[in-house]
């Protein structure tokens, strides 16, 4: 499937560059005219393009957000009126200074869209387009005035800034493609931490990357790339957001696929564009920054209508929820066997958190070690969830320490981190229609590392985590058309595939009916009994009957209670925990 995609890319890119070549009244009979003229600006289309569309697929990864592109986000923006200033100050374009300016200009909005977007406490679709298009009205207004001040070249500098393509020299095009090139070439070394950020920062900390650091990468590969782009071709909106959102339908969201399919077809479709722009309204000529208004302004709102009706998930038939496993699972198993240790696998050591001057946790510890089941309930606030993160790093203790497989928290490797401890967040969304094979596969990206395809082992791994989880037969499904259930079973089986013996789980069974309870319930009862350190928040005192081996109950401004579950999961200390009435009937 994918082969036939790239051979239908591949025609498409050739049909666009014979389009362009060929485009304009002397058609291709002048031969001085084509390769004087029209190749030199197929050939900046081809450039640009390739530089935006592979843009626009690392901003929409390493945000998680479908929106972003370089036009929106500001980006392109900082670059034209860097490079506007460059042209007023009299450095050349194609010298050294303007390209490192221009990508300063082009790195400093993107970084102020962030940053504003953040502002609000959560980055949202909503907040990182508004950001972009604040950032992008003051960059513009700098621009206009710039064009106000310099009225001898006002013409040109305005033809720039609407978007044109026009015959480079071979300077400027040998440097932009080098640019561009090598963009590529760095983005598809770390294809499989883009699609880790393709789940969110915290997924992505679980599974090896480093959000912040990943984050910083992606945005200077793709500021560059753009800053290249915009050298050429000025401010050409809409290519890196539609671009990557026609490929996903051939290719899949995989970066491995996508980053090469989105560059060759952000070329294919600005090339197009140019041409076009030199055709229809001939002998007048549109620029090409104008032709991809024209086009995506209407994409992009399509995009938003569609987007609004997000979130309801595909119940599923119930033949494709699969039980138990089978030899796969036997396999897995195996394989994942011999990591424990002497001694507990976790043990924390007298936390204190606190959010604001209240205290949340206060001198908190706890050991889990192999074949423990430990269930962390408490009223909503009570400090559940955080206890998980402050015990993967995710978010730092004011004070006291974690030890993770003998090491402490604060001297492990992140990909380290998560070959020991694999974490399942109450959520996990994405816009993109990762398989559940992929998902699945993403457990492996500490163990495989960022840079190559999988090996036989990590399809065994997967397949293994899939059956042991019984779902195998949802492996083809996107995961966004899966019921809630389903999805949770999809994100544990990823757990197994990090091949850790610590699995945490943040809310594992909210929101599901009682069977999908039931089942996930007695699946890590069952992994707990095979010799995995087991820890879920838990929010029913009844679901941590069915197996717990340890109870920990929070309460903010009292000790935490902690020990076996036959001793915890009272009637008379659940009443104190949650303020109930001891002869409450939701205690029993």
């Amino acid at each position: 499937m994918r082969a036939r995609s790239l051979l239908l890319l591949l025609a498409a890119l050739t049909a666009a560059v014979l389009f362009s070549l060929g485009a304009g009244p002397a058609g291709i009979s002048d031969w001085a005219l084509i390769t004087g003229l029209r190749l030199p600006r197929t050939l900046a289309a081809l450039i640009v393009g390739t530089g935006l569309g592979l843009a626009g697929a690392l901003f929409q990864g390493a945000l998680k957000n479908p929106l972003s592109d370089p036009y929106i986000l500001g980006t392109s923006a900082g670059a034209t009126a860097a490079a506007v200033l460059c042209f007023m100050s009299g450095i050349e374009r194609g010298s050294p200074l303007f390209y490192l300016l221009v990508f300063c200009g082009a790195f400093g909005a993107t970084f102020l869209s962030y940053w504003l977007a953040r502002l609000a406490g959560r980055l949202s679709d909503a907040s990182l387009v508004l950001a972009g298009v604040a950032v992008s009205a003051f960059l513009s207004a700098v621009v206009m005035l710039a064009l106000s001040v310099a009225k001898e070249r006002s013409f040109s500098l305005f033809s720039f800034v609407l978007g044109g393509l026009y015959p480079a020299s071979g300077t400027e095009l040998g440097v932009s493609a080098a640019i561009v090139a090598a963009c590529a070439a760095l983005a598809m070394l770390r294809w499989r931490a883009l699609d880790a950020m393709g789940l969110g920062e915290e997924k992505a900390y679980h599974l090896g990357a480093d959000p912040a650091r990943e984050r910083l990468i992606f945005f200077a590969l793709a500021c560059a790339s753009t800053s290249a782009a915009v050298s050429l071709g000025g401010t050409i909106g809409f290519v890196g957001l539609m671009t990557p959102h026609i490929m996903r339908l051939f290719c899949g969201p995989s970066a491995r696929w996508l980053l090469p399919a989105a560059a060759a077809g952000g070329a294919a479709l600005l090339t197009a564009a140019d041409a076009a722009g030199r055709v229809l309204f001939s002998p007048s000529e549109i620029p090409a920054g104008v032709i991809m208004a024209l086009a995506g302004a209407p994409f992009f709102m399509w995009l938003l209508w569609r987007r609004r009706g997000e979130g309801a998930p595909v119940l599923l038939p119930s033949a494709a929820r699969g039980e138990a496993a089978g030899p796969a699972a036997a396999a897995w198993e195996a394989g994942s066997a011999g990591t424990g240790s002497e001694g507990p696998l976790l043990a924390a050591d007298g936390l204190c958190f606190s959010y604001g001057a209240a205290p949340l946790l206060k001198d908190l510890s706890l050991k889990i070690s192999a074949g423990d089941f430990l269930c962390v309930l408490g009223p909503n606030g009570s400090g559940k969830s955080t206890l998980l993160r402050l015990l993967t790093g995710f978010i730092r203790a004011g004070s006291g320490e974690v030890v993770l497989g003998g090491k402490p928290l604060r001297d492990l490797p992140l990909r380290r981190l998560a070959e020991l401890a694999a974490y399942v967040p109450s959520e996990t969304s994405t816009p993109y229609d990762f398989t559940v094979r992929e998902t699945v596969l993403l457990g492996r990206t500490a163990r495989a590392g960022f840079w190559r395809g999988y090996s036989a082992d990590d399809e065994k791994e997967a397949d293994a985590a899939l059956a042991e989880t019984g779902i195998s037969a949802l492996a083809g499904r996107s995961i966004n058309a899966l019921s809630s259930g389903e999805r949770q079973l999809v994100f544990i089986a990823q757990a197994l595939a990090q091949g850790a013996r610590l699995l945490l789980l943040d809310e594992p069974t909210s929101h599901l009916d009682l069977k999908y309870k039931a089942q996930i319930m007695s699946l890590l009862s069952g992994l707990a009994g095979r010799g995995f350190a087991v820890a879920a928040v838990l929010h029913e005192p009844a679901l941590a009957r069915l197996g717990c081996s340890k109870v920990l109950l929070l309460n903010p401004g009292r000790q935490p209670l902690y020990g076996p579950a036959a001793a915890m999961l009272t009637t008379e200390i659940l009443a104190r925990t949650y303020s109930l009435p001891p002869d409450s009937p939701i205690l029993g």
